[in-house]
């Protein structure tokens, strides 16, 4: 392997195609970097260039990276089809099952929130809250009831703007979409929506004369 970006992709993809041998892929690459005490491993080492040992790190790190992100992937699909199946079953009340999707898809910015803007966004029967009855709150929710009230605060902050999107998409995945929800401007013009201007009569005749609706003039001579 060399320090090529294709060939420690080639590599690390062998890895993880192969991740039923993971023992066996280890201890190969364990003993790539490992100098033993005889006399001929002293001696092929002592070859290597130096550039190998680096390709060899830089394989150890995509691997771990990769397999740590399929990891956590896998845990994640596991655990919202568990909240899924609970929703379908209807074991707990929807809101308590929307906090608990909330609890565990948050990020870790989300719990630390300034507190002036978690209050302001808080109603006031909320603050008036004491710690049982926003401890119970926090439970009814879904959400963690432990902690300050501060912590309280922030979790049902994080609620609130988990739930703000009525199509169940979260805040920040749509923050940065703009104009009209196709995609398309919504710029108008002088035409009709069909594009035909409407300037002239809808049968296409001015009306601008002063002939009778039924094309006779209305000039009579006096009796």
């Amino acid at each position: 392997v060399t320090i090529d970006r294709q060939s420690i992709c080639d590599v690390m993809a062998f890895a993880l195609d192969h991740s039923e041998c993971a023992v066996d892929i280890s201890s190969t690459i364990v003993r790539s970097f490992h100098v033993g005490d005889s006399r001929e491993s002293k001696r092929v080492h002592r070859h290597v260039p130096a550039m190998a040992y680096v390709a060899r790190l830089f394989v150890v790190s995509d691997i771990l990276h990769n397999v740590g992100r399929m990891s956590y992937n896998a845990m994640r699909d596991k655990v919202l089809s568990v909240l899924h199946a609970w929703g379908q079953w209807s074991l707990f009340p929807p809101p308590y099952l929307i906090g608990l999707n909330a609890t565990f898809l948050q990020k870790s910015r989300e719990v630390e929130e300034d507190m002036d803007v978690v209050c302001a966004a808080m109603d006031a029967d909320t603050l008036a809250l004491n710690d049982e009855r926003l401890k119970r709150k926090c439970r009814h929710a879904g959400l963690v009831a432990a902690g300050s009230k501060h912590d309280m605060y922030r979790r049902l902050y994080m609620l609130k703007k988990f739930t703000s999107v009525g199509d169940g998409r979260r805040q920040d995945e749509i923050d940065d979409e703009d104009g009209n929800v196709d995609g398309e401007p919504m710029e108008e013009d002088e035409d009709d929506i069909d594009g035909v201007p409407l300037d002239d009569d809808i049968d296409g005749v001015p009306l601008d004369g002063d002939d009778d609706v039924d094309g006779e003039p209305m000039d009579m001579a006096d009796d």
